[in-house]
């Protein structure tokens, strides 16, 4: 893998006409704050004149501001939009082939959600499905494929105060993070499922008595037992439909790297292993791979690299660990 020094020798007119429309996307974000400043004071002092009685003003003063508010919103959207795709497109892509020759990246693309739905890791019905920074590719000699994603389910509920009618809407996260699919050179007739301990951490012995029973009701299996693995059990919980099968699955080096990964992220994540695919679902909230309209790709181009290649290093060390185990 190529070091910062090369890659940023490799990248430097990539970096300098990235530069440019940068620059040209910042500009139109300045003015369009130039234009809305300007809109809000004439709107104020519209409002002023709405004082002496005229109460025309005041609607005037009002659109005013309102639409200022609007367009600032709108310009603002549009020039961090351009330039988030552009970069991505040309920078980010390029860091990416620089770093992995048999990796590719689409900044704008993100797992399919049929293969989200095939891990059966959660349970929970959607209607809000997107992501985005999609990579796929070999790595390690493994062929894999991952992206960020948002998904959550939006709904609305009804209900009756003193004969009004009053309808509430309501948006949950049902997964928010870095998804992974990896396609192992083994292959099982069962299906193995590691997941947050989250149960017994709240409920102690209890616990284990209700992720039983969750396991079986959401048809994940019987759950799995692992006493010599105390710091494991600590963490996760195993469900299985082939007992025997994932007990061999779950190797002594397997249960270290689901470790070392949580070590590492600081998350618990959740794994499912269904024929011959692994799906890991790590979650967070903030994005990575942000793009910044406002910093120069010139006089800040060893911060911004070694930002990118450190998260694109993070997110390839789940394959890395993972990969000895699965080949």
């Amino acid at each position: 893998m190529k070091n910062l020094s090369e890659i940023r020798q490799e990248l430097s007119s990539v970096l300098r006409q990235s530069e440019d429309f940068r620059l040209e996307r910042a500009a139109a974000y300045k003015k369009g704050i130039m234009i809305t400043i300007i809109a809000i004071i004439v709107g104020l002092i519209f409002l002023g004149l709405g004082t002496l009685g005229y109460a025309i003003f005041y609607i005037i003063g009002i659109i005013f501001i309102v639409a200022a508010l609007i367009i600032f919103t709108l310009i603002a959207t549009k020039n961090q939009k351009e330039y988030k795709t552009h970069f991505k497109s040309n920078v980010l892509k390029r860091i990416v082939e620089s770093m992995m020759p048999t990796v590719s990246y689409q900044g704008n693309r993100y797992i399919d959600r049929t293969d989200f739905n095939r891990s059966q890791i959660f349970s929970s019905n959607f209607n809000i499905y997107k992501g985005e920074d999609y990579f796929n590719g070999v790595h390690k000699g493994i062929s894999f494929e991952m992206s960020e994603l948002d998904v959550k389910r939006k709904s609305q509920s009804t209900s009756y105060s003193n004969g009004q009618r009053r309808t509430t809407t309501n948006t949950s996260t049902i997964f928010k993070g870095l998804f992974i699919i990896i396609t192992a050179n083994k292959n099982s007739y069962g299906e193995t499922y590691v997941l947050p301990d989250t149960a017994e951490k709240l409920f102690g012995s209890l616990g284990k008595f209700i992720q039983k029973s969750l396991g079986s009701l959401a048809q994940k299996g019987s759950m799995i037992y692992l006493e010599n693995h105390p710091e494991f059990e600590k963490r996760f919980v195993v469900y299985a439909t082939e007992e025997i099968e994932s007990e061999r699955l779950l190797s002594e080096n397997l249960l270290e790297s689901m470790l070392d990964i949580f070590e590492r992220w600081r998350v618990t994540p959740s794994f499912a292993f269904i024929q011959n695919k692994v799906y890991v679902a790590i979650p967070f909230s903030r994005d990575m791979m942000k793009v910044s309209l406002h910093k120069s790709l010139i006089d800040n181009q060893e911060e911004i690299l070694k930002q990118f290649m450190d998260e694109i290093a993070l997110s390839m060390s789940i394959i890395d660990e993972l990969s000895d185990d699965l080949k």
